[in-house]
């Protein structure tokens, strides 16, 4: 069966000559390079079969448009990709306000405001739906062509109008042969923070997602709220226990939990490259003997990187503390085109410049970079592994850390994070609206001792290399082709 697999940014970027075309192999194929994080190794690790579409974001994208994909052969692997182009004026609304600041902060519990302006409301119409509306035409066309059996599965909070799109298009004769399918990365709130929208958007929002045959989730939780938004925004019939919405025309839909597992094969590929080890002496000489907090994440104002700084500058004014640790961050820079995460990065650089100037061992090392090398050299030499967001789907940095790290390092984590379910007992937990336990924490870990350091990196490092990525993919399209083939859409099956 053919999986195709749509998410807004793709993974893949081509190589372009100095004349901006494509560059091709001897054999033909276009090359190109693909991101090296671990959620592109999750969905990227079954293989070649599948069939990636996502939106044009560059010129080089913007020439694998084709029907039927191109196959770009990225060294690691080949990947046949189709590229959806849009308005640009449109796609900016849609990525720098509709989805990645109206809907991401709605869904992190940090939206600033009680309600939404006509500019957020204007984004969502004229460039939300606009970009769902052309993935999902592209799927769809994708769909008729090839004519046979396929799962589609969507990807995250970016694309939840797409699923309705597409299964409205399909004649029936096809539709009873696709299977569609979404797995949202992020965290799904609860029916009080969806109040801030218009009803109708939020009907509109679930609805959407409700097109799927099967909607999977990171964690229970968030499979509960959806089922719970659905009750209340759409007065549909809903069953907890079995985790199903069922809906007027008699279709059933299944709501599941499947976490995304640790890829460690990428960090361990890593390991002993050069540029690893350059980048670990350099650290070891950084911190000159004193104890490495290490953090890693994107600008985000999610991510609550400036409470975490406040918290060490409260640590480094405790009796003793001064001169014990330094406080190694990578920031990645993205969505530098959203002003949140523009003003985010500048609050992170004042107060990491503020606490550096009260200390003359100058106790923050603060990197803007996307480097994955140096990522994976803080993961191999923290002491610390600090990762305390203000909510989180996952977090991936909590799992992969434990799994390389050498130094039996600490893992403090937020409450909030969905890999507290799974990595909990053996980290430190924090509530991250409280600078003063996460101060707390952070002595506790710098000063833990050796053999409850041992015990709980051992045991974190069991919990976090549990599953596969390539099982996980599996057992989702296994389960939404069950439910699908079970007649009247999951008639007999259970949760």
């Amino acid at each position: 069966m053919r999986v195709i697999i749509v998410n807004d940014r793709s993974f893949v970027d081509p190589a372009l000559d100095a004349d901006g075309r494509l560059v091709r192999g001897p054999d033909g194929l276009v090359r190109g390079a693909v991101d090296r994080h671990g959620l592109t190794t999750a969905l990227t690790a079954s293989g070649a079969s599948a069939m990636f579409v996502s939106s044009v974001r560059t010129p080089g994208q913007a020439q694998l448009t084709a029907r039927g994909g191109t196959e770009v052969d990225t060294g690691a692997a080949r990947l046949r990709v189709r590229l959806v182009h849009t308005d640009p004026v449109a796609y900016r609304r849609h990525y720098d306000v509709a989805a990645n600041r109206l809907l991401w902060l709605l869904h992190h519990g940090c939206w600033p405001r009680p309600d939404v302006n006509g500019t957020d409301l204007d984004a969502y119409r004229d460039g939300y739906r606009l970009v769902n509306r052309n993935l999902a035409e592209a799927v769809t066309e994708e769909l008729r062509h090839g004519g046979g059996p396929a799962h589609v599965v969507w990807q995250d909070y970016q694309l939840y109008l797409a699923p309705a799109m597409t299964r409205a298009a399909l004649p029936p004769a096809l539709s009873d042969k696709v299977v569609l399918q979404h797995f949202v990365h992020i965290p799904f709130p609860a029916p009080p923070s969806w109040r801030v929208l218009p009803a109708e958007v939020v009907r509109e929002l679930l609805s959407g997602l409700l097109g799927n045959d099967l909607i999977a989730f990171q964690i229970p939780r968030y499979a509960r709220n959806f089922i719970d938004c659905c009750r209340e925004f759409l007065g549909v019939d809903t069953d907890f226990a079995a985790g199903v919405v069922r809906l007027p025309q008699g279709r059933a839909v299944k709501v599941v939990a499947h976490p995304i597992p640790a890829t460690p094969t990428h960090l361990r590929a890593a390991e002993n490259t050069g540029a690893v080890r350059a980048h670990r002496a350099a650290l070891r000489r950084a911190a000159g003997g004193r104890r490495m907090v290490f953090r890693t994440e994107r600008v985000d104002p999610v991510k609550a990187f400036p409470s975490a700084l406040r918290a060490f500058d409260a640590l480094l004014r405790r009796p003793g503390m001064a001169g014990t640790a330094l406080f190694v961050a990578q920031l990645i820079p993205v969505r530098m085109t959203i002003p949140d995460f523009v003003e985010t990065l500048r609050e992170s650089e004042r107060l990491a410049a503020e606490v550096n100037s009260r200390h003359p061992d100058r106790p923050v090392l603060l990197t803007v970079e996307d480097s994955f090398e140096r990522a994976v050299a803080g993961y191999l030499d923290y002491d610390v592994l600090d990762v305390v967001p203000r909510a989180d789907g996952m977090n991936l940095v909590a799992l992969e850390g434990p799994v390389v790290n050498r130094r039996d390092g600490v893992l403090l984590l937020s409450r909030a994070a969905g890999a507290h379910e799974i990595l909990g007992p053996y980290a430190v937990g924090i509530d991250p609206a409280s600078v003063d336990e996460h101060t707390d924490a952070l002595h506790q870990a710098l000063t833990m001792p050796a053999a409850e350091r041992a015990e709980r990196a051992h045991r974190l490092r069991e919990r976090a290399v549990t599953g596969d990525p390539v099982e996980w993919l599996r057992a989702q399209l296994d389960d939404a082709a069950a439910w699908h083939s079970a007649g009247a859409h999951g008639a007999g099956l259970s949760a």
